[in-house]
């Protein structure tokens, strides 16, 4: 419903909420490619959160592009891509994954994934006729469908400046370390 996303987005983006959920996540905070730490980022918190807060309300937020990490995954096999975001665009992703867990809460799983392994060794030890097939789908997150994301958000928020959020957030592009 509307009116809840445009409640949840006032609760979640105004400044005492950032600040909060700043030291809430303080300790996964790393640099991105602006290259300011969660320490500098603390020590201009009122300004940046006021900052982020101003923007987002205005519709006129910016994401930073997304930082390149290479993740080595072993020897004779492609590194793991991995896009790290500005701590300021991160606080941002955080406060917009809370408002869309309120707005949407029958949409996000709940259970942590070692819970959903436990939960699933727990059943096939009850049942030895089954088997287990292991797969990995390479490239999954560079295929999933943003337009069908995008629709299915617009139908479920109704809020267009929250779906149009999100999908900047999604398309935001991922650059070399010295881009």
């Amino acid at each position: 419903d509307k009116a809840l996303v445009i409640e949840l987005v006032g609760k979640h983006f105004a400044v005492p909420a950032l600040e909060a959920l700043f030291f809430q996540r303080r300790a996964k905070q790393s640099r991105g490619l602006d290259r300011v730490s969660a320490d500098s980022f603390q020590k201009n918190l009122k300004s940046e959160v006021q900052r982020i807060s101003d923007r987002l309300l205005s519709g006129t937020y910016k994401f930073s592009p997304y930082m390149e990490m290479l993740v080595l995954k072993g020897r004779d096999k492609a590194p793991r891509v991995i896009a790290r975001a500005t701590v300021r665009d991160k606080l941002l992703l955080a406060a917009l994954k809370n408002v869309l867990h309120e707005a949407l809460p029958h949409e996000v799983p709940r259970k942590l994934p070692n819970q959903v392994v436990r939960d699933l060794l727990f059943s096939l030890a009850a049942h030895a006729d089954v088997e287990i097939v292991r797969a990995d789908i390479s490239s999954f997150y560079d295929s999933i469908p943003h337009a069908k994301i995008e629709k299915m958000l617009a139908s479920r928020l109704g809020c267009v400046d929250t779906v149009a959020l999100a999908v900047r957030a999604l398309r935001v592009p991922v650059v070399p370390v010295n881009y």
